[in-house]
């Protein structure tokens, strides 16, 4: 995790300086003016000017300094918890190492202890569900590389286990793999079951979580979390100038054709001669996945061993009959074709799968 250190006073300035020294990671200091040396150390004048500028440029924030002081300047920057940084509070003398903010998600409560350990301080974690020794189901998320939707439900379905409720999990990874990698999930409270029993077994439960791909056809009665791997490689062909809006919902069209979370979207994938095209450019950065481009040899070999439809037109335009479907099936690896070339407004897509399990 990159960090930035912040410190007021001189005694700040030493216990920063010695956490800097520890910490595994990169880690910017950040002291009153008059105070820094050189290389990683810089100084301000403002605090409130400094967090503005900090705040979404690191993943984690250590302020060294009282924890009013820190409450007071990270208000006006706080936005989401699935965006903001972690923020953890110090005193001076390094007796306590405070997780303030984004917990969970942001990382802050394991930063908290990570500090602690550095230079000999207590951790305080004050979030729930590691108060009482329960999972997270963020932390469960992003430990097996998964997606959460709806985010609103998160608080719901955490609040249902340290309430004491009964959780039910749904999930077709074997639950031997599932022990070593979440062994957390194996509490008083949750029972794990196959997939294919959410539509008959879910109400038998206060809250349910889901890890799939699929748009299930079923009212989400209790209130359900769907984890969601990375499954999907989408192959997309566009004429310049095509908007990042445009392409989103063509995606968004052609994952409800094929009955799969647009969530799980791993890879956009294209033609060489879309390396530079803004809008799907765009596209990626909205979906958070890589755009994925492949030459001319590489998608007339992926036709030729899959033995997909060419387009005339397509092939006299860019010297390559199709685009979406051997695009979608090369950044797939040893994947297969879910889902065949839609026509949408100028815009073509297909989509792929991985050729293994989610969880391998």
């Amino acid at each position: 995790m990159k960090i930035a250190v912040l410190a007021l006073t001189a005694a700040g300035r030493s216990l920063a300086r010695r956490i800097s020294g520890q910490y595994p990671g990169q880690v910017d200091l950040y002291f009153k003016e008059g105070y820094s040396r050189s290389g990683r150390e810089h100084t301000f004048e403002s605090l409130p000017r400094l967090v503005e500028n900090l705040f979404a440029a690191y993943e984690g924030l250590v302020f060294i300094m009282a924890a009013g002081i820190v409450v007071r300047v990270i208000s006006p920057f706080i936005r989401h918890k699935a965006m903001d940084p972690a923020v953890v509070a110090l005193d001076e003398g390094g007796n306590f190492s405070i997780s303030l903010l984004s917990g969970h998600l942001g990382g802050a409560n394991d930063l908290a202890r990570e500090i602690a350990a550095l230079i000999g301080a207590v951790p305080v974690i004050t979030t729930a569900t590691d108060v009482q020794g329960r999972p997270a189901m963020e932390l469960v998320a992003r430990k097996l590389g998964l997606a959460v939707e709806p985010f609103q439900n998160l608080k719901f379905i955490n609040g249902v286990l340290v309430n004491g409720g009964k959780l039910g999990i749904f999930t077709d990874m074997p639950k031997p793999l599932l022990r070593e990698r979440c062994a957390e999930l194996f509490a008083d409270g949750i029972e794990i079951l196959p997939l294919a029993e959410y539509p008959t077994q879910r109400t038998y439960f206060n809250a349910a979580v889901v890890m799939t791909d699929g748009v299930l056809p079923f009212p989400a009665s209790p209130p359900s979390l769907f984890l969601r791997p990375p499954t999907l490689h989408v192959g997309v062909g566009c004429r310049r100038g095509t908007s990042a809006g445009a392409i989103l919902e063509a995606v968004e069209q052609a994952c409800a054709l094929s009955g799969r979370a647009p969530s799980s979207v791993k890879t956009l994938a294209t033609a060489w001669l879309k390396s530079e095209e803004e809008g799907l450019l765009r596209a990626g950065e909205m979906l958070k996945v890589p755009v994925k481009t492949f030459p001319r040899e590489a998608l007339s070999g992926a036709i030729a061993r899959f033995g997909l439809p060419v387009s005339k037109y397509v092939e006299e335009q860019i010297g390559v009959g199709a685009v979406c479907e051997p695009a979608a099936l090369l950044a797939a690896g040893q994947g297969k074709l879910i889902l065949g070339k839609q026509r949408y407004a100028g815009i073509t897509v297909a989509i792929a799968t991985d050729g293994c399990s989610w969880w391998a």
